[in-house]
């Protein structure tokens, strides 16, 4: 390519940062950003005048900029910008279906299948594109023949955005995904962020959120490469808020993370009452983020139904020096408000509590209160045996489900144990089955056997 075709393309590329008001919502914030004027007569693309190096330096540091707001590459985005308008100019016809915006996610974030008469959308698009699509096709981005200046209502066009994809990322293991909350609370604490750039961003983070959870595959696929993040901070034993002598938190490692309890002294320091949390930890970059699980959410993930997501609060987590800190990313929920936890100056007295036998123990979620156990024993080519006693296994056919086929030592499979019921946990699967009698396990042709065979 010769330096006049780089320049023009460079040029082009800068005209579209320019007219679609890519990074600020008018020519004066625009102006603000790169310092110097952006009228039309002076715009981006008639900076440097016949230079290519001084084009291809503004591109680079606008390039920059972007990664630094979104981490996104700018290259991508006006490439993908291009191919998705000239696409929408071919078969604007063909994009008038109603089903379309359902099925597009569907085939690209979520079981890969696409009706006949749409076939040509999963030939012509990746999932790149799919972003800037939803968004151009709902008037949220402009038209690259548009000509409408600044940006007339981005709050509503993030209004329109959040509605549209609550719509389209559902039927989940989750009432709501977690991304879209964590998405609106991001913008309202700061809501500057605002711009069309940063809609693409939000956009493909939601999108990617839903591709990790929207099938039992996917579902299964996530959590095995989280189990490859899962992080152990050490933080056994007692913390407390303000080091008061009435309330405290004591963390127990368990085999997948951690029980956190919350304990508070009551009448006259003779009820200890308390709240059992399941806490894990994940490496992400270079944060750890914790994921906290209300005592309610087990019954909820026993029911096969979609799970509230008020049961479950993430939080940006930190520990240092003997300091826990806890940010909250989407909304705070009041169950678990707390922000920072200190080492107790009081262990050894909280310690003498927690072995009294005079101190009478009241569990806040006693219905809920249940124990999980790794017991995993054997793997066939058909069947996967759980321990039960000494002697004797569950012997569950895989064909209850295909993911099943997909278990490996090392996942997360074994029992969860209430007080008069129990069911084979294939965690990471969101798989559960009730084994609580002879009748619970023929209804899933689970049996009780003896000895393993290897077919």
């Amino acid at each position: 390519m010769d330096k006049e075709h780089k320049r023009m393309q460079v040029e082009g590329w800068l005209k579209l940062i320019d007219r679609t008001r890519l990074f600020c919502n008018t020519a004066d914030e625009l102006e603000k950003l790169v310092g110097f004027s952006v009228s039309n007569r002076n715009s981006l693309a008639r900076k440097g005048g016949n230079s290519l190096f001084m084009k291809e330096a503004i591109f680079h540091q606008l390039g920059y900029i972007c990664n630094e707001l979104t981490g996104l590459d700018l290259q991508t985005i006006v490439d993908s910008y291009e191919d998705v308008d000239n696409f929408i100019e071919r078969y604007s016809i063909r994009l008038r279906s109603e089903t379309l915006l359902p099925q597009v996610v569907d085939y690209f974030f979520g079981s890969g299948q696409l009706s006949d008469e749409l076939d040509f959308i999963g030939k012509r698009l990746e999932d790149k594109h799919i972003a800037i699509l939803l968004l151009m096709l709902t008037d949220a981005l402009p038209r690259l023949s548009a000509k409408n200046g600044d940006v007339a209502n981005i709050d509503a066009d993030y209004r329109r955005t959040f509605a549209l994809l609550r719509n389209l990322c559902k039927d989940l293991p989750l009432q709501e995904l977690p991304a879209i909350a964590m998405m609106e609370e991001e913008i309202r604490r700061d809501p500057k962020k605002k711009s069309r750039l940063h809609l693409i961003y939000v956009t493909n983070q939601i999108l990617s959120a839903y591709s990790a959870i929207s099938t039992q595959n996917r579902l299964s696929f996530t959590n095995r490469e989280l189990m490859n993040m899962r992080v152990m901070p050490e933080i056994s034993g007692i913390w407390t808020e303000n080091d008061s002598f009435t309330s405290f938190w004591y963390f127990e490692e368990v085999s997948n993370g951690y029980s956190m309890y919350q304990y508070e002294l009551k009448d006259d320091y003779r009820e200890l009452r308390y709240t059992k949390f399941f806490i894990s930890f994940y490496q992400q970059s270079d944060d750890i983020e914790a994921v906290i699980v209300h005592p309610k959410a087990i019954r909820a993930m026993l029911s096969g139904q979609p799970m509230p997501t008020a049961l479950f609060s993430y939080q940006k987590f930190g520990i240092d020096n003997n300091v826990l800190t806890f940010v909250a990313e989407g909304e705070r929920k009041e169950w678990f408000s707390v922000s920072r936890m200190t080492r107790s100056t009081h262990e050894n007295f909280f310690k003498s509590l927690l072995d009294s036998s005079e101190k009478i123990r009241v569990n806040q979620y006693s219905a809920y209160d249940y124990d999980f156990s790794m017991l995993l024993a054997a793997i066939t080519n058909e069947h996967i045996y759980i321990k039960h006693d000494e002697g004797s296994y569950y012997k569950i056919p895989k064909s209850l489900n295909d993911v099943l086929y997909d278990i490996q030592f090392g996942d997360n499979v074994g029992l969860i144990t209430f007080a008069t019921e129990t069911y084979v946990a294939f965690d990471d699967k969101n798989l559960y089955y009730d084994v609580s009698s002879d009748e619970q396990m023929a209804k899933h042709g689970i049996k009780l056997v003896h000895e393993i065979k290897y077919e």
